[in-house]
Order: structure tokens, then C-alpha cells, then sequence
């Protein structure tokens, strides 16, 4: 995150926070007084889970949100949820020969028979 730090003006007006999304009062603390977050993605977790609706999408859910809410109740004034480039690999039958994009997404069955999910969270509060 280095190279935001560098963006001009990002003395005065960014701050970079790692917080835990689940825990909502300190997301208040931390939302509090913002006028636009920046809500990237979601955890990433590389091994097999046992259970990916509860130990993915679940959290995932939660933590989203927590952000929506905490920034509707600080009435942060721009809110930016993203994704990943997980939401489109892998994609196993997309041809390699065309660019991917937002008709590209992830095969899911593929992640579900092979039990590998992929996600990555991070947040990115500006003020």
C-alpha cells in the first residue's frame, strides 16, 4: 500500500487503515469522521475449506455489510465496493486468446468441486 502514500496529497488526505471488519465498534472508530471509504474485496484464503458458505461467504457478507452500515451511520459521503481479480479466476473454459472482463467470471462449480475459493478483503479509508 506503499505506492498510495505517494499519490499527491496523500500527506493530507489518505489514511490506511488494517482493521478487523468483523469487529464493528472499531470500525466506527475508525469510519468516523471520513467522507469516502474504499472497500476492496474480500479475505483470501488459498487452502481447501470444509464449510465455504460459513468460513467464505458468510464473513464476507458480514464484513460488507459492517462497512455499509458504519459508513451510512458516520455519513461518510462515497462509499466504493470492489472485487477482486478472483471474481474472475479461475475460469477454466475462458479462451486465453481474449481479454477478460466483466463477462468473465469465476467457474464456480470448478471451486466447488476442487474445493479452492478465492477471495481478499482490504480497507482503504480516505478522508
Amino acid at each position: 500500500m506503499k505506492h498510495l502514500e505517494t499519490l499527491e496529497g496523500a500527506e493530507f488526505r489518505l489514511r490506511l487503515f488494517q482493521i478487523d471488519l468483523l469487529d464493528y465498534d472499531s470500525l466506527m472508530a475508525t469510519i468516523n469522521g471520513t467522507v469516502s471509504i474504499f472497500h476492496l474485496a474480500s479475505p483470501y484464503i488459498v487452502d481447501k475449506v470444509k464449510d465455504p458458505k460459513r468460513e467464505l461467504l458468510d464473513p464476507v457478507i458480514k464484513r460488507t455489510i459492517n462497512v455499509l452500515k458504519a459508513a451510512k451511520e458516520c455519513e461518510v459521503r462515497w462509499v466504493v465496493v470492489t472485487s477482486s481479480i478472483f471474481a474472475i479466476i479461475p475460469s477454466r473454459y475462458w479462451p486465453a486468446d481474449v481479454v477478460k472482463g466483466e463477462n468473465c467470471w469465476t467457474d464456480v462449480d470448478y471451486c466447488k468441486h476442487t474445493g479452492v475459493s478465492f477471495l481478499i478483503t482490504f480497507l482503504v479509508v480516505s478522508s
